[in-house]
C-alpha cells in the first residue's frame, strides 16, 4: 500500500509507435457514423438532476451520481427519520471514523525495519513508520523510501519520501519549491522539502499529505487487482489526472512523473498524483528541456497510463501489445473512450503534438455534467455537516448543564447546590431525561429531547412544566428563565475556575 506520497518506482519506460497513426497526422476526434456509444451510468438523468441544499438525493439519484456511487456512502441505513433528523448517515460516520484509526498506524512489529528507525528524529518529524511494502522491488534511479511520521508543530502526520545518497544544492532544491506552491484536489500537496546531513550522508526529504488507507493505481489494478477497470471508474480517473495536469501546465510546469506507482486512490472514488516535485530535484538536467517538450511527454505518460489501467496490464502500452491493446478497447468501450485514448498517444506532428488542452476540449461535455455532480455532492455533505453542527451545539449545553446542576458546593458556599437557580436545572434535568409513562416505564423520546434543549439554548419566550417524581413539585416556567438561570450559574463555576487557574 502506499501513503501520502504514493508508492515508489519509475515509469514503464514504454516507447515507440502509437496505434491509430497514419503518416504523423493526428487521429480523428469525431465519432464515426453509426459508431454505439456507450453511456456512462453516471450520465444517466444527470441533465434533468434538480438538488436543493439541505435535500438528500433519493436512492434513484444516488444511483447515477459521480462514476455511479460517490454517494453510497450517505444512504439511509434502515434507522428512523428521526434518527436521520439528527445524525449523518452510520455508512459515512463508519468511512470517517476507519480513516481516522488508520492515521494512527503504528508500526508492523514483524517488520524489521522499524529498528533501524526507532526513536528517529528529523527536523521537527518523529515516530517513523515504514509505508512502502518491502516485497515490492523499487524502480526509481534514486533509491527513496517512503514513511509516515508526526510533525511537533500541529500533531499531524505526514508522508515522508526519503531520497538518500543523492547530494543536492539549494539551487537543485529550488527546482521542487515550486509544488509547494501547487494546491489541487488530486495532486498530493508537498509542504517542504529540505536536506539532512545529521546521518552523515546526503540525504533529502520530501514532505507530503499522509493519507491513510491509500494506494498506488499499481497495487489496486496489477498486484492486488481490487479495482475492476470498467469504463465508468476509468473515466472517473481519467477526469481528475487531466483537472490536475491541466492546472499544471496553466501553471507553466510539467507533471513529469506519472505512471501507475505514483498515482495513489485516496477513497473509492479519488485519485491522486503523487511524488510530485521528486524528479525535479533528483533529475535537475531534465528540466533544462525546453517546457513544451515535458509538457507532451506528461501527455502521452497519461495516455500510456489510462491504456494500462483499461487492459488491467502494466504492459499494455509496450511498443508490442499497443496494437493489440488498443484493438481490445475498440471492442469493449465506447468511442468516446477510444478517441481520448488515441489523442493522447497520438506522436508530435508538424504542427506539434496533442496538448493537456486539446484533451481537455475533447472531454469538456464529460467535464460539465461532473461539475454539476460535484456541486450535489457538495450539497449532500454540507447537509450532513449541519447536522453534525447542530449536534455540537447541543453538547456544549449539555456541558453547561451537567458542569453546575449536579454541584452541591463551589468554593465555600456549601449550600451552593440548594439555590433557587439550581433547583430549577435539576427540576429540567428530571423533566428531560427521566421521563416515564402511566405505567412507569421509560420514555425515550428523542425528538422531544433535541426540542426541550434547543428552547433551553435559544431562551424561547414559551414555558414548560417542570415536575419532581420524587417531591411531587410542580412548576411552570419560561425556558429563557432557565436559560438565564444556567448562564449564571455557569458564569459563576467559570469564575471560581478562572481565579484557581491564575493562582
Amino acid at each position: 500500500g502506499g501513503g501520502g506520497g504514493g508508492g515508489g518506482g519509475g515509469g514503464y519506460g514504454m516507447d515507440g509507435g502509437m496505434y491509430g497513426s497514419s503518416g504523423g497526422g493526428r487521429v480523428p476526434l469525431s465519432p464515426p457514423e453509426g459508431a454505439a456509444v456507450v453511456p456512462l451510468v453516471s450520465e444517466a438523468g444527470a441533465s434533468t438532476m434538480s438538488f436543493a441544499p439541505g435535500q438528500h438525493l433519493t436512492p434513484q439519484q444516488q444511483q447515477h451520481f459521480v462514476a455511479g456511487a460517490a454517494l453510497t456512502g450517505l444512504r439511509r441505513t434502515g434507522q428512523s427519520s428521526r434518527h436521520d433528523a439528527f445524525f449523518m448517515s452510520e455508512t459515512l460516520r463508519q468511512d470517517i471514523a476507519n480513516k481516522r484509526a488508520a492515521a494512527f498506524l503504528t508500526a508492523n512489529p514483524a517488520d524489521e525495519r522499524q529498528a533501524e528507525v526507532e526513536g528517529m528524529v528529523v527536523g521537527s518529524y518523529h515516530s517513523f513508520v515504514h509505508l512502502d511494502d518491502e516485497a515490492r522491488p523499487k524502480r526509481s534511479r534514486a533509491p527513496n523510501t517512503l514513511f509516515k511520521a508526526t510533525s511537533d508543530r500541529d500533531g499531524e502526520a505526514y508522508a515522508l519520501r526519503l531520497v538518500d545518497g543523492v547530494a543536492t544544492s539549494d539551487e537543485t532544491l529550488a527546482f521542487g519549491q515550486f509544488w509547494t506552491t501547487m494546491h489541487h484536489p488530486h495532486i498530493v500537496r508537498l509542504h517542504e522539502l529540505f536536506n539532512d546531513h545529521a546521518s552523515g550522508s546526503a540525504a533529502t526529504w520530501f514532505v507530503y499529505d499522509f493519507y491513510a488507507d491509500a494506494v498506488t493505481l499499481e497495487h489496486a489494478y496489477f498486484v492486488r487487482r481490487t479495482v475492476h477497470p470498467s469504463e465508468e471508474t476509468l473515466w472517473n480517473h481519467a477526469l481528475q489526472l487531466l483537472s490536475a495536469m491541466h492546472a499544471v501546465h496553466l501553471a507553466g510546469a510539467a507533471v513529469r512523473s506519472l505512471d501507475a506507482a505514483r498515482v495513489i486512490l485516496t477513497e473509492k472514488h479519488t485519485v491522486r498524483i503523487s511524488s510530485a516535485g521528486l524528479l525535479d530535484v533528483t533529475r535537475p538536467e531534465a528540466s533544462h528541456k525546453q517546457l513544451a517538450q515535458l509538457q507532451s511527454g506528461d501527455v502521452l505518460a497519461l495516455g500510456r497510463l489510462l491504456l494500462c489501467l483499461t487492459c488491467a496490464s502494466p504492459a499494455a502500452a509496450a511498443h508490442n501489445a499497443i496494437n493489440k491493446s488498443m484493438a481490445y478497447v475498440c471492442a469493449s468501450f465506447s468511442s468516446d473512450w477510444q478517441h481520448l485514448l488515441l489523442l493522447l498517444l497520438s506522436p508530435p506532428s508538424q504542427g506539434g503534438g496533442p496538448t493537456i488542452h486539446d484533451a481537455v476540449a475533447l472531454v469538456s461535455g464529460r467535464m460539465m455534467t461532473r461539475v454539476s455532480q460535484t456541486q450535489c455532492m457538495v450539497d449532500a455533505l454540507q447537509a450532513e455537516l449541519g447536522k453534525e453542527l447542530e449536534n455540537g451545539r447541543l453538547l456544549r449545553l449539555l456541558a453547561k448543564l451537567q458542569y453546575v446542576k449536579e454541584r452541591q458546593t463551589l468554593g465555600e458556599d456549601t449550600a451552593w447546590g440548594a439555590h433557587g437557580d439550581r433547583y430549577l436545572l435539576r427540576l429540567f434535568g428530571e423533566s428531560v431525561f427521566q421521563q416515564i409513562d402511566e405505567e412507569g416505564r421509560p420514555v425515550l423520546d428523542f425528538a422531544q429531547l433535541v426540542d426541550g434543549l434547543t428552547k433551553l439554548d435559544v431562551g424561547y419566550d414559551g414555558k414548560v412544566l417542570l415536575s419532581s417524581a420524587t417531591e411531587g413539585t410542580l412548576l411552570l416556567v419560561a425556558y429563557k428563565d432557565l436559560k438565564t438561570a444556567l448562564d449564571r450559574s455557569f458564569e459563576e463555576v467559570a469564575a471560581l475556575a478562572v481565579d484557581a487557574a491564575g493562582d
